[in-house]
């Protein structure tokens, strides 16, 4: 097969990255890739795409892509909205070159990585939506764009059934499919050396939240439940880029100011190697905007560690591809409800865990992939 990815982010360290980066380098298909055109010099380089994506991509382009939030939040700050106005209308004068790169591929299919691509939907040629994002409200009351660009596409594919019940709307083929995981280098890791590397002893008790150091992604909210569960001889650790661009910048600032006043709390930034990370950490923490399996739930439970994870009543209590091992090790507490992530904290009882078994879905995903994508091409 022939297959062209279309990816909206190119750090590839991030959930989506990750994902797609799983599947690619597992897929029996050339392929090529376009990633978002950035104006700084600090894009993902070609030795980067050789680690993280593998030897069966052939081409590369870098492009205006759209990116459309709609579908994510209900209100967007003014300066978002004229930065994806700017993205899309410069996707727009792309076009040609994109109808260009579509002919002379003749890809078997076009995979579009993230919802906020949705406009680039066009039913002449086989494309895929990957929708990892989870919807605040019924679609149908949010962006009836989405849904009418979604059922151009040859399928969709929605990373949990949560986010498939808000979308009602979208009668495209669909599949639910759990994002590809490969956890079992987690248990080689060098334990001390990690310790030592995050300041940690091996009696404490970590507890972390990863992804955009954003107030929109909970983090806030994430340290005050954790600072009033106060667990005895824990730690909490905020991981994801603190660069201008990728966080935002005054609320970095105010991160600090607590991590200065409460020693427990620990900025680290971005990490590459997360099986290094996912070694030292005990329970990883997720506060969205919106109830959804995103992509560190399965790597924290596929690498041993707990999860603390909010539930509006749409997710089952065993969570889908999980053991009854790891189903122990979720905590689940009330969507936007602070004081129950408070009492989830606790229901933890400061317990460690050992990582002694590690696991991988990634060769039961890639079977599943390409039976959804030759059913429907």
């Amino acid at each position: 097969m022939k297959a062209l990815f279309i990816i909206h982010c190119q750090d590839p360290i991030y959930g989506a990255s990750r994902s797609v980066g799983n599947l690619i380098r597992n897929l029996d298909a050339d392929v090529d890739i376009i990633f978002p055109v950035k104006i700084k010099n600090d894009g993902i380089t070609a030795e980067q795409i050789a680690k993280y994506y593998g030897p069966q991509v052939k081409n590369v382009w870098f492009l205006p892509q759209p990116e459309r939030l709609t579908v994510q939040v209900e209100s967007i700050p003014i300066k978002k909205q004229i930065k994806s106005a700017i993205k899309e209308f410069l996707y727009i004068l792309s076009k040609s070159k994109y109808e260009s790169i579509y002919k002379r591929g003749n890809y078997d299919f076009i995979h579009l990585n993230s919802a906020v691509l949705f406009p680039m939907v066009d039913q002449r040629w086989p494309m895929f939506l990957h929708v990892r994002e989870g919807f605040r409200k019924k679609l149908a009351k949010r962006d009836r764009c989405f849904a009418a660009k979604a059922n151009e596409a040859h399928g969709v594919i929605y990373i949990d059934s949560s986010t498939k019940q808000q979308a009602p709307e979208i009668q495209a083929p669909s599949i639910v499919l759990i994002n590809p995981f490969d956890q079992r280098a987690v248990k080689d890791v060098d334990y001390p050396k990690e310790l030592e590397r995050f300041s940690l002893t091996d009696n404490e008790v970590c507890y972390g939240i990863i992804g955009n150091v954003n107030r929109d992604k909970g983090v806030d909210t994430a340290i005050r439940a954790y600072q009033a569960a106060d667990i005895p001889n824990s730690v909490f650790l905020v991981v994801g880029s603190l660069r201008k661009g990728m966080a935002d910048p005054s609320f970095v600032d105010e991160l600090q100011e607590i991590a200065l006043r409460d020693q427990r709390i620990r900025l680290v930034g971005e990490i590459e190697d997360m099986e290094k990370l996912y070694r030292v950490l005990d329970y990883v923490v997720r506060c969205d905007p919106a109830v959804g399996l995103g992509r560190t739930v399965y790597e924290a439970l596929y690498s041993g560690c707990g999860v603390i994870l909010q539930n509006d009543g749409t997710l089952s209590q065993k969570l889908p591809n999980t053991t009854p091992e790891m189903q122990e090790k979720v905590f689940f507490y009330k969507f936007r409800d602070e004081e129950s992530l408070v009492d989830a904290y606790r229901n933890t009882n400061g317990k460690r865990m050992t990582h002694l078994n590690c696991y991988s879905n990634v060769e039961q995903y890639v079977k599943t992939f390409q039976s959804f994508i030759q059913k429907n091409i």
